[in-house]
């Protein structure tokens, strides 16, 4: 209903208010008191499998666990955290972690943007459009057949890729500190002429 409505546990520690398709999460007073006695609060929030909308979410000190789920849109912002995303697809994605790890198995969209600042990227099967970028970090990442061009930019830090032996893929990388491995298991750095150095 484009009214919203407001919905609130027994114990009253959470409410939640449900507008068109956009669910706000805010600590209750009752919330509030119980996490200023506590060092260690997990949150769980449960989104269903079938929603398949836009998924924006912003943490600080926390971890974000998301799996299979299809969607429109994620943009996941966090500070002190680390991100785990295991069977994902959606159209376009921008995950940014500052001091913290992503961390991604199965992840496809057309659109994939990851950057963290202190903290290291490791992925499996990337497709389509992929830009990773870390300050302080390692780049890990396995790329599937269907992945033509990457970007990855590194300010300190190692970039391991494994791609398949007949891919075609463009590799646009860029490093202030670090050094670029193509196909890890052999630990095989690549040369100059391999990969465009910016």
């Amino acid at each position: 209903s484009n009214e919203g409505m407001q919905i609130q546990n027994n114990n009253d520690f959470i409410s939640s208010n449900v507008d068109n398709k956009t669910l706000n999460l805010l600590p209750s007073s009752n919330l509030s008191s119980v996490v200023n006695n506590k060092k260690n609060i997990d949150f769980l929030i449960k989104i269903p499998y079938s929603y398949s909308n836009n998924l924006s979410a912003n943490l600080f000190s926390g971890s974000i666990k998301l799996d299979n789920l299809t969607l429109k849109s994620l943009n996941l912002k966090s500070i002190s955290s680390d991100i785990s995303l295991s069977n994902i697809t959606c159209e376009a994605s921008n995950i940014s972690n500052t001091n913290g790890n992503i961390t991604t198995n199965t992840f496809r969209t057309k659109d994939l943007y990851l950057n963290t600042i202190n903290g290291n990227i490791s992925s499996t099967e990337l497709s389509s459009k992929v830009m990773l970028s870390t300050v302080n970090g390692n780049v890990s990442a396995l790329i599937s057949p269907s992945l033509t061009n990457i970007d990855i930019n590194t300010t300190s830090g190692e970039v391991y890729l494994s791609t398949p032996n007949d891919s075609n893929l463009s590799i646009n990388y860029s490093t202030v500190n670090g050094d670029f491995y193509k196909n890890k298991d052999n630990n095989k750095q690549l040369n100059k002429e391999n990969v465009s150095l910016t």
